[in-house]
């Protein structure tokens, strides 16, 4: 999740993510990045949340706490290893076979 704004009230955004998390049941970690007014308030309910909420200073961070929880939890994706990745100076992330439920 990628939420970037000057007005927007991150505390607002980051109870909505919670809800959604709830809501539909999630089973992954789910990597936040955050910016806008309250951005600490707001990454402060995620970190209290009780959910596997991960934040990320920018999208450089997110990308790699997204890879790594890949890592951490392999669930059919293949990821260019972190060296790859540095080597090709972008942080793309290849999706293969993945099946729709």
């Amino acid at each position: 999740v990628n939420i970037f704004g000057g007005i927007v009230r991150c505390d607002l955004i980051a109870q909505g993510i919670i809800d959604a998390v709830k809501e539909i049941e999630v089973a992954l970690p789910v990597v936040v990045r955050l910016e806008g007014t309250n951005v600490e308030d707001g990454k402060e309910i995620l970190k209290k949340s009780g959910f596997e909420i991960i934040t990320a200073t920018d999208l450089t961070d997110a990308a790699k706490k997204v890879k790594y929880s890949i890592d951490e939890r392999f669930i059919g994706i293949s990821v260019f290893s972190y060296n790859q990745m540095k080597k090709n100076s972008d942080y793309s992330i290849l999706f293969d076979n993945i099946n729709e439920k």
